[in-house]
């Protein structure tokens, strides 16, 4: 599944727009094998408990494919939050690591 904007409109937002939350839905395991610098990593089992208190605060969310981000989009958007943008998988990103 890709996601809803280009890699390229995202790195450029995320680089150039402050506020953006970034969340990366994938398991804890996952996030340390490499993961998008500044990201937020809250498992899709875990989005729930998402807790950004402005509920049109810009959140792009992302996982290995897109799938999970799409759930965790749906998720939040029916917590409240309405500016949820799936960014897809995470493969044409430069990633590091804890």
């Amino acid at each position: 599944m890709s996601g809803e904007i280009s890699i390229q409109k995202a790195q450029w937002a995320l680089a150039n727009q402050s506020g953006i939350k970034l969340i990366d839905v994938r398991t804890a395991m996952e996030y340390r094998q490499g993961h998008i610098a500044g990201s937020i990593n809250i498992p899709l089992d875990k989005i729930r408990n998402c807790r950004i208190p402005d509920k049109h605060t810009l959140i792009f969310v992302c996982c290995k494919g897109g799938s999970r981000a799409g759930q965790a989009k749906d998720i939040l958007m029916a917590m409240g939050y309405t500016n949820v943008i799936n960014i897809g998988g995470i493969g044409g990103w430069r990633l590091v690591g804890d």
